[in-house]
């Protein structure tokens, strides 16, 4: 039994290049959906599942990266601050 599931020909807009890489999906047409098999439909819709599952997880990293990075930024400020504020008290 063919498993293959074909896609559809890459647009234009799917072969730029990003700064930010989305994970796009291209799912089959309405008469190719027709046409698979239980086995096939599963597959296809664990996969979805799992996209959609990694895609958060993705981001859900990606932001906690960024506000950990915020964090480091916002303390570095604060302790040049405090240590330049302690070097001008001991020069007096």
């Amino acid at each position: 039994m063919n498993t293959a599931l074909h896609a559809s020909p890459p647009t234009e807009s799917k072969q730029r290049a990003q700064n930010e890489r989305d994970l796009s999906i291209q799912l089959p047409r309405e008469e190719e959906l027709r046409n698979l098999s239980l086995a096939q439909r599963l597959a296809l819709r664990v996969a979805l599942h799992l996209i959609v599952r990694t895609r958060h997880t993705a981001q859900d990293r990606a932001e906690d990266a960024h506000r950990n990075a915020e964090r480091i930024r916002v303390l570095q400020q604060y302790e040049a601050a405090r240590l330049a504020g302690a070097a001008s008290r001991q020069v007096l």
